[in-house]
């Protein structure tokens, strides 16, 4: 496993620690360019740092990855370093058309990388360790959420689907996790939802849009 995706326990978050949509919506506004789309990615396809950016344990996504099923789906061809972590993910509405609107206006090479390093290749622990701490972070504390890591965005992910009704296994194949250790985790998610409402992914990233737009009025008005 690359060092990106190592999770030290906080004691304040916990284990499961995860960020709500809104969050999402609010640290990225926070962010321009390929970073804000960068956070994005993270959090609506639930991909680990190094399966996105590349590393020691995996290749990173490159546009070539990038296609659209037989059903008109788009899909990432993501390919990690353990046999469960490579598989072909969809990719919800919501974000399928940012990436088509990045690739419109970039107009990249098949074989160039989603999000190159800053040296155009794979990220190394530094430049990532970097990148965490220039933009996540402060970006975090720009728009007022508070400490939050990037593997967070990964946990709220999980916590869609499984709000909109997704099962443990399909859960877990997204993730590139075994189906046992994904119950195990999100177990607490799993009970916090039972018997509530299901709404699907791009209807929680709607509705944190509104809110974050809200947010922004209410902040301005109040300056």
């Amino acid at each position: 496993m690359s060092r990106f995706d190592k999770e030290t326990p906080d004691p304040e978050l916990g284990t499961l620690g995860y960020l709500k949509p809104v969050e999402v919506e609010l640290i990225a506004a926070a962010l321009q360019g390929r970073d804000r789309l960068m956070v994005k990615v993270f959090a609506w396809s639930g991909l680990r740092p190094s399966e996105l950016l590349g590393g020691s344990s995996a290749p990173g996504v490159r546009w070539r990855d990038i296609y659209t099923d037989r059903h008109g789906m788009m899909r990432i061809k993501v390919n990690g370093g353990r046999p469960k972590s490579r598989r072909h993910i969809v990719v919800i509405d919501s974000l399928a058309k940012e990436l088509e609107a990045y690739r419109a206006w970039l107009k990249p090479d098949i074989d160039d990388l989603l999000f190159p390093g800053p040296n155009g290749g794979a990220w190394t622990d530094t430049q990532y360790r970097n990148w965490y701490r220039r933009k996540w972070n402060m970006a975090c504390e720009a728009c007022g959420v508070g400490h939050h890591r990037v593997f967070e965005l990964r946990h709220g992910y999980a916590r869609m689907l499984l709000r909109s009704g997704d099962q443990i296994s399909k859960v877990a194949f997204a993730l590139g996790n075994g189906r046992d250790f994904t119950a195990s985790r999100y177990s607490p998610f799993v009970e916090e939802l039972r018997g509530g409402l299901k709404i699907t992914p791009d209807q929680a990233i709607e509705q944190a849009r509104q809110e974050a737009k809200d947010l922004g009025k209410q902040r301005n008005s109040s300056a």
